[in-house]
């Protein structure tokens, strides 16, 4: 790899750098926002608000989830025998 390409990725990786941490405080900010939504309707006691632009729901769902720790120590021959392995190939900036 010659030094200009050398040169390009680290702008690159310094723009990526920056978007990110602009994305981060974006994302920041929307929770914020989020959590003051939620907070007006737990104190209204509401899970269900329509205004004149939007519709804005918050309710309790329930889901079932697999304990695999659990499952793993009861039954760690059977959890074995059907673990599979996957490729992967993750790119980083460090």
């Amino acid at each position: 790899m010659n030094i200009e390409q050398k040169k390009e990725i680290e702008k690159i990786c310094m723009d990526i750098k920056s978007l990110k941490n602009f994305a981060k405080d974006i994302e920041t900010e929307i929770t914020e926002k989020e959590n003051r939504i939620k907070e007006i309707m737990d104190t209204e006691k509401e899970t269900d608000v329509k205004t004149d632009m939007f519709h804005v729901v918050w309710n309790i769902v329930l889901t079932n989830t697999f304990d695999k720790k659990a499952c793993e120590k009861a039954y760690p021959e059977i959890v074995k025998q059907y673990t599979i392995q996957k490729e992967s190939r993750p790119f980083k900036i460090l």
